[in-house]
This record gives structure tokens, sequence and C-alpha cells, in this order.
């Protein structure tokens, strides 16, 4: 594991996992601010300051590297200038066009349709009898995962004892920031899960996670991201899309849902916003603000937000794959 040593460690830190609470792969930065902290632990020590110079050091181009390879930088590096400064820092943020241009990722809403498409896909999952548990997985664990708004990875390590099915709660732990909290079920969820426990338990009496592998541990990332796709495919819908979604599509339509509920129905989002971002254990009120960047242009007119006020809570976000 890399341990940063410059003077911008805690920030290049803060940072990423700023940018993993959005639900965005720490891997898109994290190969450039490794390269940053190496120069500045060795040419720049004592440096605090994210200064012009420094910047425009570091992103001197290199023997042999590409244009890819420079514009990946440089956007690292301005992401990381914005970060600093919405956390009140002094920081030289690159200009957008300084190299190449600028490219930014919308992350995939899913649509109705694709949502009732996609759960049918899931339902119709083929049965296994090398894994006899797994059709109830798929059916039971995108479904919480939607309608809990949880992290994959959340949903994906629960264990039993996390998920209290009498009183509809779920237990959240051994999250970033060891920020655990408790997450309601509505009940027609806590009625699923309920039916499906007691299906799984006669089939996996000793599991230790509420969707388990074969072995009765937990299912690995790449393995549910997998399944994912495959019932994307399975879906009606997948075949008109050019772009496909990820498992976070569930938890970005979880949370663009509730907003849209909100404005449509004419309540003070700004006020009630907090609600969301604890429940969806976001570790600053804008992270659960950029939702509102993806609703529908017809809502963003809605008089129930003052944008100027959203504009400057949040900071711009780009992202490269799921």
């Amino acid at each position: 594991m890399y341990i940063y040593q410059s003077r911008f460690a805690e920030s290049i830190q803060g940072m990423l996992d700023f940018k993993e609470q959005l639900g965005y792969a720490k891997s898109t930065h994290e190969p450039s601010l490794r390269s940053f902290d190496r120069y500045c632990a060795e040419l720049y020590p004592e440096t605090v300051m994210l200064s012009k110079e420094l910047v425009l050091a570091w992103l001197e181009k290199r023997p042999n590297e590409n244009s890819g390879g420079l514009k990946k930088r440089a956007n690292t590096i301005r992401q990381f200038g914005k970060y600093l400064t919405y956390m009140e820092n002094t920081a030289y943020v690159l200009p957008a066009g300084y190299i190449g241009g600028r490219s930014s990722f919308v992350p995939y809403i899913l649509t109705d349709e694709e949502l009732v498409s996609f759960f049918h896909a899931a339902d119709s999952f083929p049965a296994s009898r090398i894994v006899p548990c797994r059709h109830y997985v798929v059916s039971v664990f995108f479904r919480l995962v939607y309608c809990c708004g949880l992290r994959p990875n959340e949903g994906r390590l629960l264990r039993v004892d996390d998920v209290d099915l009498y009183n509809g709660r779920i237990l959240v732990s051994g999250t970033k920031r060891n920020r655990d909290r408790i997450v309601m079920m509505s009940d027609d969820v806590a009625h699923l899960c309920a039916r499906y426990d007691g299906i799984v338990r006669i089939l996996s009496p000793k599991r230790e996670y509420f969707f388990p592998n074969p072995t009765g541990g937990a299912y690995a990332p790449n393995t549910m991201e997998h399944i994912f796709l495959k019932c994307w495919q399975m879906s009606t819908t997948s075949k008109t899309y050019a772009r496909r979604p990820c498992i976070y599509s569930l938890r970005h339509r979880f949370a663009t849902a509730i907003i849209m509920n909100w404005m449509e129905s004419g309540q003070d989002v700004q006020s009630i916003l907090p609600h969301l971002s604890a429940y969806m254990g976001h570790a600053s009120l804008s992270a659960t603000a950029y939702y509102i960047h993806l609703l529908p242009s017809n809502l963003t007119l809605s008089k129930t937000v003052d944008w100027n006020r959203f504009s400057a809570l949040i900071p711009e976000v780009r992202y490269e794959g799921c």
C-alpha cells in the first residue's frame, strides 16, 4: 500500500476519499497523485501550497510521455486544485483547456423502463446446481442496493447479523472513515429480504454473509459487476443504448429519484438534503448535492433550490469509467 509522504499527503487522501464518496474509482487519479506526491517529497519537501510554479513544473512533458498521459496528469492536478480551494485552501487551479481541451463524464441514470427490464432479467437469472443460492442472491441483492441507495460494496459485505429483518434495519459498517450508519428498509423490501433469508438459510445454513458465495463468504466485486452486466445484457432495453450502466448506477438512480420527487412536490430541497446525505453515508453535503446537477433540465428551473448556493458548494467532478 502506497503511503503519501509529501506535505500534501492529507489533502491528497481527502480528495480520493471525496471522489469515492461520489461513487468514482480512486484508480482514476491515484497514479498521477502518487507521482505528484513523490515529486513534491523529493524536490519541494517543505512546500504546503499548490502554486502555479509547482503545478507547471510538475507538468513539464516527460521523455517518451504521450499527449494522453500529459492530459491525464493535467486533469488530476486541476481536480486537486479545485478540491483544495473547496476546502478553503489557497491553491492554483489549472485552466480547463490547458492540455487538449476537457472531457467530462455524466453518470448513467437508469430510466423507469430500464429498471423494470433490468429487474425482470435479474429475476430470470438462471439457477445453478453448483451455486444453488446464486439466482436468489441476484434477484434480491440488486434490489436492496437500489431501494436503499447502498454502495455496491456495502451490500456485498453485509453480514447476516447486520440485517435486522424484524425491525427492517440494516447496519452498514466498515465504511470509509468508519462512518457506520443505520439504513431503514421499506416494508416491502424488508418482506422481500425476509423471504429470501428463509430460503437461503436452508441452502446455506452456516453462511456468514447475507449474500453468500458458494463457500458462504462474500462475492468478489468483479463477480458482482460481471453478474450485473449479464443481467443488463439480458434486459430488453440494453439493445437500444450505446452506453451501459454499472452497479453504481442503481445508487445514482436512487439519489436522483428522491431529489426529483422532492422538487416535484415543492419541498425545500436545501433543508432536507442533509437527511439524504446522512442516509447515503456521504462524508460531505456536496457529495449529495452533486446529484442535483444530473436532473432533467426542466427540474433545474425549480424555485425550491438556490442554484447560486449549490454551484458554489459542488466542485467540478470528472470521471473515467464506472
